[in-house]
């Protein structure tokens, strides 16, 4: 019977326990989380700690299931369906510059649909690598070397175009003609040193349409431009 009574005390005690750590975590679950903001202008020098662990933690973490997403979804019909859009541009927005990301970024720059980015026109992964930057850049340089001229039936742009865009976009076009010219300078491959002589000679098109584009149009502008009236009369002495 004591026994018993003991069991029965040790169970009330473990219930009273296990109520009490439940309504503890849904206390916890119903408290605001604090912004970033307030942690860091805050006192508590642990959640300080805790933030500075968590947030790198949480974005690396992202950006993996980001790639595993992106690497997993079939294309449709040759587009990428708007879940793999989605993942492409969170990976832009985090400006996911880990090399795994920029790749398989790489991979797909060709992929429709096509979007317009500023004055350009391109794709969801072209438009990602641009927002990541120098290292989307360099990559992007280096596949130039493999990107030959073919482009998708009905469609005036392709690989190559889309990769050059990227380094144009990012370095400038001055930069990105000294990148090439240094890149060809080392190529050892002749095949490779020709396609990116070829991805050379279409960044000077481009740059000479650009121009001729530019000169066409001021002159427009100044011949739609009235030239200013001679005051009528003579000034007063």
């Amino acid at each position: 019977m004591k026994i018993i009574t003991t069991f029965a005390i040790i169970c009330c005690v473990a219930a009273l326990g296990l109520s009490r750590l439940a309504g503890e975590d849904k206390k916890a679950q119903e408290q605001p989380k604090k912004s970033a903001r307030d942690i860091l202008l805050g006192k508590d020098m642990e959640a300080v700690g805790r933030l500075q662990m968590d947030l790198p933690q949480e974005r690396r973490e992202t950006i993996k299931d980001l790639i595993f997403v992106l690497e997993k979804l079939p294309l449709e019909d040759g587009f990428l369906d708007g879940r793999a859009e989605a993942a492409v541009y969170l990976l832009g927005e985090l400006r996911a510059d880990e090399p795994e990301a920029i790749r398989v970024l790489a991979n797909k720059i060709d992929e429709f649909p096509f979007v317009r980015d500023g004055l350009s026109i391109g794709t969801p992964c072209f438009r990602a690598l641009k927002r990541i930057g120098k290292p989307a850049s360099l990559e992007c340089l280096k596949r130039l070397a493999t990107a030959d001229g073919k482009k998708p039936k009905d469609r005036n742009i392709g690989r190559r175009e889309l990769l050059l865009m990227v380094v144009r976009d990012v370095e400038g076009e001055e930069v990105a003609k000294f990148m090439l010219d240094r890149a060809i300078a080392k190529e050892q491959d002749k095949k490779h040193k020709e396609n990116l002589t070829a991805a050379l000679d279409l960044l000077e098109k481009w740059k000479k349409d650009r121009e001729e584009h530019e000169k066409k149009w001021r002159e427009k502008n100044k011949a739609e431009t009235p030239a200013p009236s001679e005051p009528e009369g003579k000034p007063e002495e």
